[in-house]
């Protein structure tokens, strides 16, 4: 997994809350190394970093796989979304769980302001590759699913089963994520 401070891009945010020196805005501002995260080339960068708006999340992808480069998203955990299995397709590291804390979502200009999102919604950091084989070869080294879409859970005595909503399955794989605070 990329370390925030190896990374040398980042996408869709602005002078206020960029997290390394360069950065490519989503909209026109001053100071960012470009303007629209959608139109750069991404083919000659490495290491980016991207917290887009969840809406572009799609578009994101695409252009991912469009142009094979990996890329470090934050995206929220929602499975039932449209684009979640293009994501887990995609993986090629473990996701990592981001802390839940209020400080997570929010407006640089308005830092004491919740997002109105907060207190429901869980933030996922996913390495992401638009070059399939290094999403297979991901895959490959994942263990089996202990069962089929759609089975019932056997009952058991010891606790083998996430509770948390951070396991997932995709072509009979299983993927575990970790909490941030266990990652480093």
């Amino acid at each position: 997994m990329l370390c925030l401070t190896l990374l040398r891009l980042t996408f869709f945010t602005s002078r206020l809350n960029n997290q390394v020196p360069k950065y490519i805005s989503w909209k026109c501002g001053p100071d960012g190394w470009a303007v629209d995260a959608m139109l750069a080339d991404w083919t000659s960068l490495d290491r980016m970093y991207a917290f887009p708006p969840f809406s572009l999340l799609p578009a994101v992808f695409q252009k991912m796989d469009r142009e094979k480069v990996d890329i470090l998203v934050v995206l929220p955990l929602w499975r039932t979304q449209s684009w979640w299995p293009h994501m887990l397709l995609d993986l090629v590291d473990t996701p990592v769980v981001l802390d839940h804390h209020k400080q997570i979502l929010r407006h640089p200009q308005y830092p004491d302001v919740q997002h109105p999102l907060f207190p429901k919604t869980k933030l996922l950091a996913c390495l992401l590759s638009g070059n399939a084989s290094k999403s297979k070869a991901f895959r490959a080294s994942l263990p089996l699913s202990s069962s089929l879409p759609g089975d019932q859970r056997q009952g058991s005595r010891m606790k083998l089963f996430s509770e948390n909503g951070y396991n997932f399955v995709i072509e009979n794989k299983s993927i575990a994520c970790v909490p941030l605070s266990q990652r480093f």
